[in-house]
């Protein structure tokens, strides 16, 4: 046994075998921990001896040990008290993790991150959220098995346990990530103690720290898990970890597993010459010294065993370096990546920073004026509605051909639309955000990535950050998560907050939606005159669709007098600002004669125009009109068959026109025909608008649009 060298740290007063990396600040989608606190009360984690910990990004990749430690993770969660706190957990299942019972029990959110080697990247890093409450927990074994939203076992693979007694001064590993840092793996000195079991506890002398609660105790011969590391016992200078083979006595998905995969043990006093060869032929190209030096230890008097220090003592030789570390200038030291997260017993050190931007002279002066230069985050994630996005080049001005009033759309907006965000958007605005970590418009487009990805409470996080640096879109953005209760609790207060303030900063997204709450009565009562008000701000900071609501409002005459012409102005106003809902509406202005001449053949083309841009009104619009000949040829097939399309795709003011009888018998009758055929009526062909054809028109409209 070996004597107690260093308390790393003393956490904060908790529930009894305690032995958790708490910060005060952080959260649990961060990718680098926080400083550990400074705290006093219990000693739960402790070095014994000297911590060697190796980082598991210096193993091979085809190492037999880096392989044992690819299905263990870093959880990090959410506690009661709002601090974030950090353990290791092992996948089990596809979608099962193990831990201790102390990590889980005061959780308020979690995730688990997988492939964390190397501080500030996430390449090959994945996040699977935890599922709430445990599947089991035991107070008495200290475990915890936690669900996942994600096959992680699928991806990541799992550990094998082995139900065989641990043995005295048995060579053993342990994978965990102390302080929530990268992934580390204990070797050397990594043993069972003599005696080795006391009551349910496996002792130990492998080195742990705080964020090395629930790591998985391997045996070095089989690489299967015997213990879950739990505690600290320091009046005897060991560290404690639960028997697997207790846990899976009262485990039903712990028996299960090992049931599935544990064979008959057989107990040897010593390795055989045989297991030597068998595990020097896994071993022999490992260039890591610390196995080969415990392979010689364990296999002492072998050949193996003589071969492995051989090759220890030639990879040293390689390796001595050619300059003195002491003549290492600061600057290299502190540019050197591999010193980011070492040693880790100074884990008191400040968060390493994000990175630095480039300094290329377009960045240079970007940063200069405050802005971030255009990125591929912009590319791959602005909001079209975002007024402070950036273009690769001046948006295109509409202007009106001979000096007329502008009504043709412009050039594209740049911006990308919900539907167009792809997965590679997150990583793009990540490395953003890395690279310029105090541009909210980084910020804000990772938050929306990650929205539209279904990485919600993220999302909240980063919309957040930015709403309270004052961006006016991320406040929107932030107001529909609380209206929507997506990624953190419905709050219509709070989302009228974050409306308010969005408006107020000048974000026009925000000042229609305070219309739509006012024209709506969401939260407060119906008031369709400040409902125009908003609107009418709105368009005057050229919102399409707030422009084409107060078209909308002139032609009712609703929270406004009503005046037909000034709503033509206002439509065409919004047909500049790219609205196809305003080529319709311009399009039935024109086909009435409401405020301009009437003009069925124009509207006949506008209505065409917002068809092209998407928009299902008109298509329905144009097919009542090409059903009776009124600005196109007379055709009741085609114009049944746009009818059709329109109310399929939702268009409710069709599907009541046609509930109503409206239209000439043919069309009725090319409309029946194309129910049949699509499976929603089998009454007569007949052209007359029945209770059949009614309710077949109802289920045609109430078909999955998705």
């Amino acid at each position: 046994m070996r004597l107690l060298l260093a308390v790393v740290l003393l956490l904060a007063a908790g529930p009894a075998g305690a032995q958790i990396a708490t910060y005060e600040q952080g959260l649990i989608y961060d990718l680098d921990p926080p400083a550990l606190q400074a705290a006093t009360g219990r000693s739960n984690e402790m070095v014994v001896g000297t911590a060697q910990m190796e980082p598991v990004r210096d193993l091979a990749e085809g190492d037999v040990l880096r392989r044992a430690a690819r299905p263990v993770g870093r959880l990090v969660y959410r506690t009661t008290d709002g601090k974030t706190s950090f353990c290791t957990a092992s996948v089990i299942a596809a979608d099962l993790v193990l831990t201790n019972r102390h990590c889980a029990y005061a959780m308020q959110e979690a995730m688990l991150w997988m492939g964390y080697l190397v501080p500030r990247s996430r390449v090959g890093v994945a996040q699977y959220p935890v599922v709430l409450p445990p599947v089991e927990i035991n107070e008495t074994l200290d475990y915890a098995i936690l669900r996942t939203r994600g096959r992680v076992g699928d991806e990541w693979g799992t550990v094998s346990f082995s139900l065989a007694e641990p043995r005295p001064r048995q060579s053993l590993f342990v994978v965990h990530h102390p302080g929530g840092y990268p992934q580390r793996i204990s070797l050397g000195g990594c043993r069972a103690a003599d005696p080795a079991i006391e009551g349910d506890d496996l002792m130990h002398t492998c080195d742990t720290l705080p964020g090395s609660s629930g790591a998985p105790i391997f045996d070095m011969g089989s690489r299967k898990v015997i213990g879950l590391h739990y505690s600290a016992v320091a009046l005897q200078g060991l560290n404690a970890a639960k028997q697997v083979k207790r846990i899976a006595a009262i485990s039903q998905t712990l028996a299960r597993l090992t049931a599935e995969t544990e064979p008959p043990t057989v107990v040897r006093a010593a390795p055989s010459l045989s297991e030597a060869a068998r595990m020097w032929a896994e071993i022999r190209d490992t260039d890591n010294p610390s196995l080969l030096k415990l392979f010689g230890e364990q296999y002492q008097g072998t050949v193996q065993a003589a071969l492995a220090l051989d090759r220890l003592a030639r990879l040293e030789a390689a390796t001595q370096p050619t300059t003195p570390a002491a003549k290492r200038s600061p600057q290299s030291r502190e540019a050197d990546p591999e010193d980011a997260d070492a040693p880790l017993t100074r884990l008191a050190a400040t968060t390493p920073d994000a990175g630095t931007p480039p300094t290329t002279a377009a960045a240079t002066t970007a940063l200069a004026s405050g802005r971030a230069p255009f990125h591929a985050c912009d590319e791959l994630a602005a909001a079209p509605n975002d007024e402070r996005r950036v273009w690769t080049s001046p948006p295109k001005v509409a202007s009106a051909a001979g000096g007329g009033e502008a009504f043709w759309p412009p050039s594209p907006a740049r911006g990308v639309e919900w539907d167009a965000i792809g997965e590679a958007a997150v990583e793009a605005c990540r490395t953003a955000v890395k690279a310029y970590p105090n541009e909210p418009r980084f910020w804000t487009q990772l938050g929306r990535a990650l929205d539209k990805n279904d990485v919600d409470a993220e999302a909240v996080y980063w919309y957040r950050r930015a709403a309270e640096a004052d961006y006016p879109i991320a406040k929107y953005f932030l107001g529909t998560m609380y209206e929507d209760g997506t990624g953190v609790a419905k709050d219509l207060p709070e989302a009228l907050r974050w409306y308010r303030s969005g408006a107020e900063s000048g974000s026009a997204s925000a000042m229609f939606k305070l219309g739509r709450w006012y024209q709506n009565g969401i939260y407060f009562p119906k008031d369709m005159s400040t409902a125009f008000e908003w609107f009418k701000r709105a368009a005057d900071a050229d919102h399409a669709a707030g422009t084409n609501m107060v078209g909308l409002l002139y032609d009712d005459g609703n929270g406004v007098a009503r005046d037909e012409a000034e709503a033509v102005r206002w439509y065409k106003r919004a047909i500049a600002l790219g609205s196809d809902s305003a080529m319709n509406n311009l399009a039935k202005q024109i086909q009435d004669g409401a405020g301009i001449e009437k003009d069925s053949e124009a509207a006949v083309l506008w209505y065409r125009r917002a068809i092209e841009a998407g928009n299902n009104v008109a298509l329905g619009n144009l097919g009542w009109l090409v059903a009776r000949g009124e600005g196109a040829p007379t055709d009741p097939e085609e114009g049944a068959r746009m009818i059709y399309q329109s109310i399929a795709r939702g268009n409710a003011h069709s599907r009541d026109r046609m509930v109503r009888g409206q239209g000439s018998r043919e069309l009725h009758r090319a409309f029946q025909r194309l129910l049949r055929d699509g499976g929603f009526y089998s009454g007569t062909i007949d052209g007359s608008i029945g209770p059949q054809t009614r309710q077949a028109t109802q289920q045609l409209f109430n078909t999955d649009k998705s």
